[in-house]
């Protein structure tokens, strides 16, 4: 009770002679002790857990897989870019754009509509609208015979396939959608300028131009001819059809001229040095990635040219470094703002025309 050894025990004994209760009463004046007592160890706090159910995770992860996949009978010419698609449901895509600080791009596609099959070879194959997608928005693409496809269209109440919008990850809008078939480099344009009007981290509404909306235009394969891959296409649908007949997607689409006579912008000038007496800078907003551009995917590069040089002499230079696949589509180049074409001001100087030291738009022509 007292902890003490045998030796002192006794001796407080002997002083007590030998009164245990006197000797224990000696102890505790003289040694500093309280009496001991009993202890019971307090019972251990209850906690409530739940063990991690792995089924449950399991079970998540194919729900989202199987609502992405489409119907058995669906057979696609071209695949469709699921290494570019982000592969959860809406709701976990508008979460990981907010957390990324990114728009969502759309595409619900219908492998009926041959428009479709066109957007997986011609447009998500850009080399420069997926470096501008991949650094700016998410991108979702579903097909109309998926649960996540057929869950959108309900939602978004959609009546025309393909359709490509844009949506804002904070509250779930679309802010425009397109149908049809879209020139690459017309999106690529219409994205660039929604990024440079917009801001995910600005308190106000986002912005779309009607002028936007109304310059991208629809391209139709004509001619009168059907494309081996059109031809394809009808077979595998089930459509018989003649060089005279109506296309398949000819319905969601407008026709264009196709126009591939050669610019006359005359003989690209020699860029001055840095530096030189009368030497100006112009910064070019391309559709495209140029051979000099600052960075892989930039679309923006800067050129010197001399203040009395002529304003068709922009033109050819861009002419020049057009992407051989484009080299005989018309284009023009817009003042940054107001948005004006300088196809009138051809034989100006750049100086006259107030271009010097200044950034213009390039905009492909319908």
């Amino acid at each position: 009770m007292t902890g003490l050894d045998t030796s002192t025990a006794r001796h407080y004994l002997q002083v007590a002679n030998w009164d245990i209760s006197i000797a224990y009463s000696l102890i505790l004046e003289s040694e500093g002790q309280q009496p001991s007592s009993p202890t019971v160890r307090a019972a251990d706090p209850v906690k409530q857990e739940r063990l991690l159910d792995q089924r449950s995770i399991f079970q998540q992860e194919r729900d989202m897989t199987l609502s992405r996949v489409e119907a058995s009978n669906v057979d696609w010419m071209f695949p469709p870019p699921n290494h570019l698609s982000f592969p959860r449901n809406l709701s976990e895509a508008k979460k990981a754009a907010m957390e990324d600080k990114k728009w969502i791009l759309v595409n619900i596609q219908d492998h009926n509509e041959f428009s479709s099959h066109l957007l997986n070879r011609d447009v998500w194959t850009n080399e420069t609208l997926v470096s501008l997608v991949r650094m700016n928005f998410l991108f979702w693409q579903r097909g109309s015979t998926s649960q996540d496809g057929q869950s959108f269209i309900g939602m978004y109440q959609l009546t025309d396939l393909p359709m490509v919008g844009v949506m804002d990850p904070r509250t779930g809008g679309l802010l425009f959608a397109l149908n049809g078939v879209i020139d690459s480099g017309d999106l690529t344009f219409m994205l660039v300028e929604f990024l440079d009007d917009n801001d995910l981290e600005s308190t106000g509404a986002p912005v779309v131009r009607k002028s936007l909306m109304n310059s991208v235009h629809r391209q139709k394969i004509g001619n009168g001819k059907i494309s081996e891959a059109e031809s394809k296409f009808s077979e595998v649908a089930g459509v018989s059809q003649t060089a005279n007949d109506s296309s398949p997607c000819e319905s969601l689409i407008e026709s264009i001229e196709i126009v591939s006579a050669e610019p006359k912008y005359g003989d690209v000038t020699a860029e001055p040095e840095e530096g030189d007496d009368g030497a100006v800078k112009v910064s070019f907003r391309l559709l495209f990635s140029p051979p000099n551009a600052p960075k892989p995917g930039s679309m923006v590069t800067v050129r010197r040219f001399m203040k009395s040089d002529l304003v068709k002499n922009m033109y050819a230079y861009v002419n020049s470094i057009l992407p051989e696949e484009r080299s005989n589509k018309p284009f023009d180049l817009l003042t940054s703002f107001p948005r004006s074409s300088l196809n009138s001001k051809l034989e100006m100087k750049i100086e006259d025309a107030g271009l010097a030291n200044s950034q213009v738009i390039m905009k492909w022509e319908d």
